[in-house]
């Protein structure tokens, strides 16, 4: 809830990793103003006195509709692992939160726990602990774009959006195939069908859509703690010191005993909660050898994404037009991205064959009535 004395400061956190934070400051008086983290150092009373909501670029999320009739009231984990064959790294390596739900179908957004850790700690390091955490899409009125510095900002439905630069704005907002019209907030407005002028107001739209308080990411491990008051403080004190006296006098004979009996009950309750997680936990394995193989392998796991395969293909992308896009696939493990186009245009085997990239393998495969399947895959740096 913001007071009516307060005033709000927006910052943006950048898709590439070393960008500057950007950041937005609303007075409660209705002044507006905007700068870089890097270039201006804002008063710390400021964000003591003012809400502080910290935006994540969506290109570095993950958005994504599960279907999960089955399951009442699941988890956002639990969503997740309906679907983790197709992610690009294991489930518990995501963070996130669940936008909405609608006969059964739950509409997630996620990010990478490690990379949300890392904006974090560059606002704690700047002094700034947010209020809330949201994707930045999400900040803007629904069919609406605006560009941030070298970023287009697009939300095309109510849990939809994306996030991309100007060169890869057209071919993404291609592959979306909405129809509806796009209200373009910044000028001069891109050359894409459907996309009207809308009042020039830069940044200063993003006040003024709300933010509901159930989709900030600050959520599980991420939870802001609460400071002790004083009067808290004192009494945990007493209590420590007790407890402390206590021990002293009366429990030496018992530490050893004690130790080992809440190591037993410990183990049995991590045990149980990965149970609940990890269906394939082998019973007479140690949990902690198990975990640290299992994270062993994640950490081993690719990183090269569906983005950035996307940007490695484009100029090739780029060439085809003619034909219709019936399906699209990402295979993560494979790290394999298939398009079946119908209608094709008749040298886009010679296209494929042609194309060289470092790192990736491309092939055109005629399939039956009039369809090719282009096959783009990663293969290892040495060949």
């Amino acid at each position: 809830m913001i007071k009516a004395s307060q005033g709000i400061i927006i910052i943006r956190a950048g898709h590439q990793h070393d960008a500057a934070f950007l950041w937005f400051y609303r007075s409660p008086q209705g002044d507006y103003f905007a700068g870089s983290l890097d270039d201006i150092v804002l008063p710390k009373r400021l964000f003591r006195e003012n809400k502080v909501i910290f935006l994540m670029p969506s290109s570095r999320l993950l958005f994504c509709d599960i279907a999960a009739a089955n399951l009442k009231k699941p988890s956002l984990q639990t969503l997740i692992w309906q679907i983790e064959s197709e992610l690009l790294s294991e489930a518990e390596s995501l963070h996130g939160v669940i936008l909405g739900r609608d006969n059964g179908q739950y509409s997630v957004a996620a990010v990478e726990k490690q990379l949300f850790a890392r904006w974090l700690e560059r606002l704690r390091q700047a002094g700034i602990t947010p209020d809330a955490v949201y994707p930045d899409v999400l900040a803007l009125p629904c069919h609406a774009a605006i560009k941030l510095g070298e970023e287009w900002l697009v939300r095309y439905g109510p849990t939809k959006g994306l996030c991309a630069s100007e060169t890869y704005l057209a071919l993404l907002w291609d592959k979306t195939q909405n129809t509806a019209p796009v209200r373009c907030f910044s000028a001069p407005v891109p050359a894409i069908a459907g996309w009207e002028a809308a009042p020039v107001c830069t940044a200063s739209v993003l006040f003024d859509t709300p933010l509901l308080p159930e989709h900030s990411f600050l959520t599980s491990e991420f939870q802001p703690r609460p400071a002790l008051t004083r009067l808290a403080g004192f009494k945990a004190l007493i209590i420590g010191s007790a407890v402390s006296a206590l021990l002293l006098a009366g429990l030496p004979f018992f530490e050893a005993y004690s130790a080992m009996r809440q190591a037993s009950q410990l183990e049995n309750q991590a045990r149980q909660q990965a149970g609940s997680h990890f269906s394939s936990l082998p019973e007479r394995v140690p949990l902690r050898a198990w975990l640290e193989q299992k994270l062993s392998r994640s950490s081993a796991a690719s990183s090269y994404g569906l983005h950035a395969m996307l940007e490695k293909s484009y100029p090739l992308l780029a060439q085809i037009h003619q034909g219709q896009t019936e399906a699209l696939t990402w295979d993560s493990e494979q790290q394999t991205l298939t398009f079946t186009l119908a209608d094709t245009q008749p040298d886009l085997p010679g296209l494929a064959s042609g194309y060289a990239v470092e790192g990736l393998l491309v092939q055109a495969e005629p399939q039956k009535r009039k369809r090719v399947r282009l096959i783009i895959r990663r293969v290892n740096d040495e060949g």
